[in-house]
């Protein structure tokens, strides 16, 4: 391994390739450039690999996956000696995680990495390990050349101290144009003010990742975020997890005040997850969200929270907003009946998504909230993913979603569960109908499907079809049915359907080659059948 090292730096190949000590092709990008997976096997080599750096001067592009290995602080040390004097080195991707590194261990790869003055591009996953705060501050100080920072340090045992001495590498960080910062697990609950101070020194930030949850977060502790966020006016992209505290709606407000003042942003990734925020802060996130006309991708996922009906997804009803394409909203486990998906369908009826994915499952939604849903649903989707298990989903309310998603003439892709709901072998066979002919024609309670579904009427351009129906007491036959109908979509190349466990029928995948694909749709009609006898036990 290090012979082929220590060639191709003298032969000073474009790039020099090793995973596993197997030697790849060089791509000819123009940089040296070795990559090197260590593996449990090799835990004696890092002294080796540190003293192959040494001598590498001209090398532009390191990589080192050296996770899971238990190396210890004196071999990330050897490691830090051999990366300081690589003087031209201009990236550098260190895959360190579960390795017991310690303070010492963190503060000497810190220490080595400021050497570097040409150093652009840094990538550390140093997570699960035992840095403490003074060990990925110096990492963070390391940084202050870089216009590419991503810093991957949750469950180090940082703390309110060594948080606030993250906060003051933060500061440093001017050239900064994306930045990555996963301090999840680390109880950082007194450091959030200064960090969000911090934050709003970094103007040459376009893109931030701040994952923040799981750190004990207290009431009122974000309004120094939600300022620093404000600051950031050449923002574009924002992720920002703030799961699982206590953070309420005052919190939330603080950061729909930041938020509003972001003008270019154009996606924005919110996780208030396993939070005491309420319908209020909803309603402050939304119209904040209704400034930012420049906004293309929305997510946000407040799932297991007290949203409830009250929540106001829209705060300017009947307009919608004109630029957001891309939305995903996970309200699972919220208290939300009917009168609360109707407020979420003004948000999100008019909107020009071309994908969407709507988790609503886990509530209290009936029939009439299903019927809003899908008069709300864009006819311009490409890609709609809809996440309904768990309500109370009766055979009309399965048909009027059927019925929206007939009409929805560029979709492609449908994923959509239905487990868990009160459909029944009516329920699926009419979802599958509706869907298949755009017509709201099914038979009452305890009758059977029509006997012929037709021809599909919209959905020419329907190529991946997921169904979700377990826990619904759906026969072996209805379960046929269901999938020779939407075998009937003579677009569709993949249909999954994920039957009662009930059933005892495996999870059925339809290639779009399948000789019984090709046998439903040469057939004129679909016949119906009682319980499991007639055509469909055949079947």
């Amino acid at each position: 391994l290090f012979q082929y090292l220590f060639i191709a730096r003298k032969m000073r190949f474009a790039s020099a390739a090793v995973v596993a000590g197997v030697p790849c092709a060089p791509p000819g990008d123009g940089s040296l450039s070795w990559s090197l997976s260590c593996p449990r096997s090799s835990l004696q080599t890092t002294s080796h690999i540190a003293q192959a750096l040494a001598t590498a001067h001209e090398l532009s592009s390191f990589t080192l996956d050296a996770s899971h290995n238990s190396l210890g602080d004196s071999a990330i040390t050897d490691l830090a000696e051999g990366l300081a004097g690589l003087a031209s080195l201009e990236r550098l991707q260190l895959e360190l995680s579960f390795n017991d590194i310690g303070e010492d261990g963190a503060v000497a790869l810190g220490r080595a990495l400021e050497k570097l003055p040409e150093l652009r591009v840094v990538s550390v996953h140093i997570g699960q390990n035992r840095a403490g705060g003074d060990g990925i501050a110096a990492l963070v100080r390391a940084c202050k050349m870089a216009e590419v920072v991503f810093l991957s340090a949750n469950g180090n045992d940082i703390g309110a101290e060594g948080g606030q001495n993250i906060a003051q590498g933060m500061s440093a960080l001017g050239y900064v144009k994306e930045i990555t910062l996963d301090l999840q697990f680390n109880k950082l609950s007194g450091a959030i003010a200064p960090i969000g101070s911090s934050l709003g020194l970094l103007k040459s930030a376009e893109m931030v990742s701040l994952f923040l949850g799981s750190n004990e977060l207290r009431p009122e502790s974000l309004q120094e975020l939600g300022a620093g966020l404000g600051r950031l006016s050449g923002l574009r992209h924002l992720t920002l997890f703030l799961d699982t505290g206590d953070v309420g709606d005052v919190d939330v407000s603080s950061i729909a005040l930041g938020l509003q003042n972001l003008p270019g942003i154009v996606s924005i990734v919110l996780d208030l997850s396993h939070t005491a925020t309420s319908g209020q802060g909803i309603a402050s996130i939304f119209s904040a969200v209704w400034q930012l006309q420049s906004l293309e991708t929305l997510r946000v996922d407040v799932y297991d929270t007290h949203v409830g009906d009250d929540a106001v997804w829209s705060p300017n009803v009947g307009a919608a907003h004109p630029s957001i394409v891309d939305l995903s909203i996970n309200a699972n486990n919220c208290s939300i009946t009917d009168k609360g998906v109707g407020n979420l369908v003004r948000a999100i009826s008019g909107m020009p998504l071309h994908r969407a994915s709507i988790d609503i499952g886990g509530n209290n939604i009936g029939t009439e909230g299903v019927a809003a849903l899908a008069s709300g649903l864009p006819s311009s989707l490409a890609d709609l993913s809809l996440y309904l298990q768990g309500n109370a989903i009766k055979p009309q309310g399965a048909a009027s979603l059927g019925l929206a998603i007939a009409r929805m003439n560029v979709l492609t892709r449908l994923r959509i569960h239905l487990d868990r709901n009160e459909l029944g072998d009516e329920g699926v066979g009419v979802f599958a109908t509706t869907l298949v002919t755009g017509k709201m024609d099914f038979a009452p309670a305890g009758g059977n499907p029509p006997a012929s579904v037709g021809e599909p009427v919209t959905l020419s351009s329907l190529k991946f079809v997921a169904v979700y129906i377990a826990g619904n007491k759906v026969s072996a036959a209805a379960n046929l049915r269901l999938q020779a109908t939407l075998l009937r979509l003579e677009s569709l190349s993949t249909l999954r359907v994920f039957p009662n466990v009930t059933a005892r029928l495996p999870e059925t995948t339809w290639p779009s080659d399948s000789p019984f694909l090709s046998e439903q749709r040469n057939s004129s009609s679909i016949a119906s059948g009682a319980g499991d006898s007639g055509p469909w036990a055949e079947l």
